[in-house]
């Protein structure tokens, strides 16, 4: 636990350091219900909105990302994305799994 909550913290505040550093609009929020379920960022860059995952595996579990996919099934999202630790990005269902150098070099 405390080497993913330390992973998701950097990924989150690199987030910020790049757009800012890029000059991008944005606006980054997260999302929580009631019930726990959550998504650990919510990106608005200009008019795309992207949901983001931050997971420090390197093969997230499908029960890991359910208030992702509770979100996606209720928001309407352009992108969403699980970084994480994969060597390699990859898709599954509606999900992009990209490893962080990836997700930054997104931005």
């Amino acid at each position: 636990p405390p080497y993913g909550h330390a992973f998701e913290h950097w990924v989150i505040l690199e987030t910020y350091r790049l757009l800012d550093y890029r000059e991008r609009e944005y606006r980054i929020s997260f999302f929580r219900t009631n019930d726990g379920a959550e998504v650990d960022l919510v990106l608005e860059l200009g008019e795309k909105t992207w949901a983001i995952e931050i997971k420090s595996a390197a093969t997230p579990r499908s029960a890991d990302l359910e208030g992702l996919k509770s979100f996606l099934s209720d928001h309407r999202v352009d992108r969403a994305v699980c970084v994480c630790l994969t060597p390699r990005p990859y898709k599954d269902a509606k999900i992009d799994f990209l490893p962080w150098k990836d997700f930054f070099a997104s931005l």
